[in-house]
């Protein structure tokens, strides 16, 4: 499983030409505000529904944006509310960040479980990766699958190999790259033969 992420502050302009090409090669995209802004997160969403149609959209934080959409997923930031409190009122999957075991048992009934930051991060200048052996615990523990972001490409990505994850989530790594496209299906195509607990292409297929 291999999900785009977009930082809407930090989105690079000539990145958005490449969009409708990643559709049917990601599993779904991403679209969040650190600096908290809900409409910068809605308008960027629906520019993107306008050009690439096909991509699955997951909204980082904002339910009320997801709903509103619709989205295909939420993603939940680790200190918002727990998962479980939220299916009420969003039926469709949750995608939780989680850190710790106190973490995944805060957020549990989540579709999926996002750790990071894995690797030296540009969304994250001047903080230390994590440590790999809360991932291990957190992978034994989940109920859910397992993705992984943080300073991901397509140089570092087998580094991740026998450890159990399901996927990842990439941002610098994809839209910087010389060649989005090819290094994205670089990425997907190695899931896909190293990770047996990844589904690789499946999804979109």
């Amino acid at each position: 499983m291999v999900i785009g992420v977009i930082d809407v502050p930090r989105f690079p302009h000539s990145a958005w030409s490449i969009l409708p090409s990643l559709q049917g090669i990601l599993d779904g995209l991403i679209v969040r505000d650190k600096e908290g802004l809900a409409p910068s997160v809605k308008s960027t969403a629906l520019k993107i529904r306008e050009m690439a149609p096909g991509l699955p959209l997951w909204i980082n934080s904002y339910v009320s944006v997801a709903l509103s959409l619709p989205a295909d997923g939420l993603a939940l930031p680790a200190n918002s509310a727990p998962a479980a409190s939220l299916r009420s009122i969003w039926h469709k999957p949750i995608m939780a960040s989680v850190h710790t075991l106190d973490e995944l048992a805060y957020h549990q009934g989540a579709d999926y479980y996002l750790w990071g930051h894995a690797f030296v991060s540009t969304s994250k200048p001047g903080l230390a990766p994590r440590s790999w052996s809360d991932l291990r615990q957190i992978i034994h523990q989940a109920s859910a699958p397992v993705l992984v972001i943080g300073g991901i490409n397509q140089d570092n990505v087998q580094a991740f190999q026998g450890i159990g994850i399901y996927g990842v989530c990439l941002s610098d790594g994809l839209w910087y790259e010389a060649n989005p496209i090819a290094a994205c299906e670089k990425i997907k195509s190695h899931l896909r033969s190293s990770y047996p607990n990844s589904p690789g292409g499946t999804p979109c297929d």
